[in-house]
């Protein structure tokens, strides 16, 4: 009987936790999605693009993500990944946000699509510096996670 209850918590954990499982699993391959037969692309240099290091990146979702429409969704989770190329610009965008403990789960698609599209225009228009690695510009990915929660 204990490991039956056990088990049916374990399923129903799996199941209201599927959306963040799965943006994880896209995240922890994202490196292999990037196209690196033009050029390298590094996750670490010696000098790092500004927009991967320090609150630049946090300060930068915090003014994009309009909490007001998903005010009964909290938190919110945006994973993120892309590369900032040797000539500035940001490609291989991938946005994935999870909207957790919402009112209305119907609307949660829809939301999270918004989002995903509103996000990604957003951050290909990022100005940020290049990294350097022997003092050449190169491209540098970086991916993770962002968590807001207005409480």
């Amino acid at each position: 009987m204990r490991s039956v209850l056990i088990v049916l918590i374990g399923l129903f954990f799996c199941e209201y936790c599927y959306c963040q499982i799965d943006c994880k699993i896209v995240l922890k391959n994202y490196p292999n999605t990037i196209d690196t037969s033009k050029r390298p692309v590094y996750l670490f240099v010696e000098n790092m693009p500004d927009i991967v290091t320090g609150s630049k990146l946090m300060d930068f979702f915090a003014k994009k993500v309009h909490l007001v429409e998903s005010s009964k969704c909290f938190p919110i989770y945006i994973f993120y990944g892309f590369v900032v190329e040797a000539d500035c610009s940001i490609s291989n965008v991938m946005i994935c946000p999870t909207l957790m403990f919402c009112d209305d789960n119907e609307k949660i698609d829809l939301i999270e699509q918004k989002y995903i599209k509103q996000l990604t225009s957003e951050v290909i228009k990022i100005k940020t510096d290049a990294g350097l690695l022997n003092g050449k510009k190169v491209a540098v990915y970086t991916f993770g996670r962002i968590h807001f929660d207005p409480q």
